[in-house]
């Protein structure tokens, strides 16, 4: 009785998801992180995923394996060099597989630190400074208050940005992109390198906010989110599809600097809004406990009996994935019309602990099937609604 009940929620809850953008709900994957660092790993991990029930996969874009070799700014050269190999290869598997990817940009930052880099970026870095402690210390996480480090970034994500839209023009395949990873601070709650330290005092932060770790911590926040908000706007004129950045949770009573502090978090929602307005989701990592208090943080209202605008549409690019992964799917479609969910590292995953997404996502599938069949035939009265990429979450 309770498995038929939450069906029936399941499939009310999703009525609302053919007026976005993406067409189709995630019934997602993620791939563990070095999982499509070659042409044989992706010809053998992707079928592996369609024979799952996933509809689509998410899939790291590295950017050390794409500019292993510093190219140009200039406009004539800036594409002449990357290398596409993997980029390449993932969607022409992914088209054949009948599979959507979205490409996770391991730019700067990769759970919190800067080591998906190039070597030359790694190694320079009196042109792309680290942030460093109140201490002095320097640490292996590049500062977003650098010129040079946004400019190098930028560079190459416009160019994958392009090389996309020119291999895949109609999003047929590609339909989302995740922004850096789990961007935050750790060891400290703010970066206190030079250029952090003017930004600073030019904001005015401690007679605004105070000087305590929860202050610096929003600092942080609101500059991240600008820093990322450039290359969200660069995406948006290259190659216009829904945007995210993931957050790292705050979870057993950790304090900002324990944590990936000033990530996309809940209780930094609107500084991130403020800083980086073409966002369309803000997007938990869910691996501890208390499942339902996290989904309920991140699904801001949608139906509208919940009062207002969509503030963040609750979508679940990482879970850890185990024997409960497809109940939690499940959950998070019905309880909250979620965009997606997505356990992480689904490729390494026993066959145990994947039974429960194949499962839950067949189901899924054939709920979806049977509420679009509705609306095509005029089983359900809904008012028409459009939505633009940049309007997903705002509507």
């Amino acid at each position: 009785m309770k498995r038929i009940f939450l069906c029936l929620v399941v499939m009310m809850g999703v009525l609302t998801v053919s007026a976005q953008k993406l067409n189709d709900p995630i019934l997602g994957g993620e791939l563990s992180n070095s999982a499509a660092t070659s042409v044989e790993d992706i010809d053998e991990v992707l079928p592996r995923m369609r024979a799952l029930g996933l509809n689509t996969v998410l899939v790291p874009a590295y950017w050390e394996l794409m500019e292993p070799r510093e190219q140009s700014q200039t406009k004539e050269s800036r594409e002449q060099k990357f290398d596409f190999t993997l980029i390449d290869r993932t969607i022409d598997v992914a088209r054949r597989e009948q599979l959507h990817v979205v490409f996770l940009w391991f730019g700067v930052w990769k759970n919190s630190m800067s080591c998906y880099t190039p070597a030359w970026f790694k190694q320079d870095t009196k042109r792309f400074p680290r942030a460093m402690t109140a201490e002095g210390k320097q640490m292996e996480i590049a500062s977003c208050f650098s010129d040079n480090v946004l400019q190098a970034d930028l560079k190459a994500f416009s160019a994958l940005m392009r090389h996309i839209r020119e291999k895949d023009p109609q999003r047929e395949v590609v339909i989302m992109m995740q922004i850096e990873n789990e961007i935050g601070m750790l060891e400290s709650a703010r970066d206190h390198s030079p250029l952090a330290e003017k930004a600073y005092k030019q904001e005015r932060w401690a007679e605004r906010y105070g000087t305590d770790e929860y202050a610096d911590e929003k600092f942080m926040a609101l500059s991240y989110a600008r820093y990322v908000e450039h290359l969200a706007k660069a995406a948006r004129e290259i190659h216009d599809m829904p945007l995210y950045v993931n957050a790292a949770m705050n979870s057993r009573g950790r304090r900002p600097g324990e944590y990936p502090s000033a990530g996309p978090l809940a209780h930094l929602i609107d500084f991130w809004h403020e800083g980086a307005p073409s966002i369309d989701l803000l997007a938990p990592d869910i691996y501890d406990t208390g499942f339902k208090s996290w989904c309920a943080q991140y699904a801001m209202p949608l139906r509208p009996q919940d009062g207002g605008k969509i503030k963040n549409r609750l979508f679940i690019p990482e879970s850890r994935c185990c024997e409960n992964s497809g109940v939690r799917a499940l959950y998070a479609f019905g309880e909250h019309q979620a965009l997606g969910f997505s356990p992480f590292a689904i490729d390494q995953a026993s066959p145990k602990e994947t039974e429960s997404v194949t499962q839950a996502y067949g189901l899924l599938r054939q709920l979806f099937t049977f509420h679009f069949s509705l609306l095509r035939h005029g089983g359900f009265s809904s008012t028409k609604k459009t939505a633009s990429a940049s309007s997903m979450t705002t509507e």
